[in-house]
């Protein structure tokens, strides 16, 4: 399967990139591709009833990541068992290192 580019909007001059799931259960893996996003980042998701439940961010370069929450509620962003940053605002901020993954998930 050849990956996808997830839609986004610029913000200055970073890019902002949304997950939109057009699936009702399953996931888009980085063994599948993942999802390509601006900035150099690959995205993978779990998502059920098409919604998003999980996802996972590797980032290419180490830029700054901006992602517009996939769901209401609060969030928080992980390296491992490290808590990187958390929060409840609609765009998720933090920083990366190159070739290094994140998961974006509810707490």
């Amino acid at each position: 399967m050849a990956p996808r580019s997830l839609p986004l909007a610029r913000v200055g001059e970073e890019a902002l990139f949304v997950l939109l799931v057009a699936f009702a259960a399953g996931s888009v893996a980085f063994a599948d591709g993942g999802s390509r996003a601006a900035g150099g980042f690959l995205v993978a998701a779990e998502f059920r009833n098409g919604e998003v439940l999980r996802a996972e961010v590797r980032s290419l370069w180490g830029r700054p990541c901006r992602v517009a929450c996939p769901w209401q509620g609060p969030w928080v962003v992980r390296e491992g068992d490290r808590v990187l940053a958390q929060g409840k605002e609609p765009t998720i901020r933090f920083a990366t290192k190159p070739n290094a993954s994140y998961a974006v998930e509810p707490p």
